[in-house]
């Protein structure tokens, strides 16, 4: 369901409010609150989703997807993408 988590510098300033930015398969917002919290051991405050659309690249084609923002109650984080958003 999580496809992977979005690293740019916009997801970055989002993580000091406690907002994170994921790729996700086209599933409900509960389902993505159940899938973060279970799979990182969090609290889910909201889940915001924007619908991304279709691309046609050179030669590869990119599906429909969904973008999922979502912020933490205060106090949890998600240290693993922290740490790779401060290596860069």
């Amino acid at each position: 369901m999580i496809i992977k988590p979005v690293l740019t510098e916009k997801s970055a300033r989002n993580i000091e409010r406690s907002v994170y930015t994921f790729i996700v398969d086209r599933v409900s917002k509960g389902t993505i609150r159940k899938e973060i919290e279970k799979q990182f051991s969090v609290k889910v405050l909201s889940v915001r989703i924007v619908n991304l659309p279709e691309k046609n690249r050179r030669l590869k084609y990119v599906p429909r997807r969904k973008k999922a923002y979502v912020q933490l109650k205060p106090g949890f984080k998600i240290p693993i993408i922290e740490e790779v958003i401060h290596a860069k």
